[in-house]
């Protein structure tokens, strides 16, 4: 990968790690309650509770967020693009 100027980028573990440490706050775990039962993880995305993940489910199932402080919140899948396999939810 290359940077906008042509200079190549290196990420390496030390910077995978710094940027984990900034944003995590933002990471929250979802699990799904469809026929097809799993877990993704995802990030914030809206101060309305809005939040981005990767997964198979529809819009509108029921789904659960666990934030870093180990809190659950009932939440449902608002989108999901097929495509990209990149669903939208909110916490209820």
């Amino acid at each position: 990968e290359v940077a906008s100027g042509g200079t190549p980028l290196r990420v390496g573990p030390d910077a995978f790690a710094k940027a984990f440490l900034r944003c995590r706050r933002s990471i929250v775990q979802i699990r799904t309650h469809e026929a097809a039962k799993g877990f993704a993880i995802g990030f914030w995305i809206g101060a309305e509770g809005e939040f981005v993940f990767a997964g198979p489910t529809t819009k509108g199932a029921t789904l659960s967020l666990r934030t870093q402080d180990g809190k659950d919140h009932p939440a449902h899948a608002i989108g999901f693009d097929p495509a990209t396999r990149l669903a939208v939810g909110r916490v209820d």
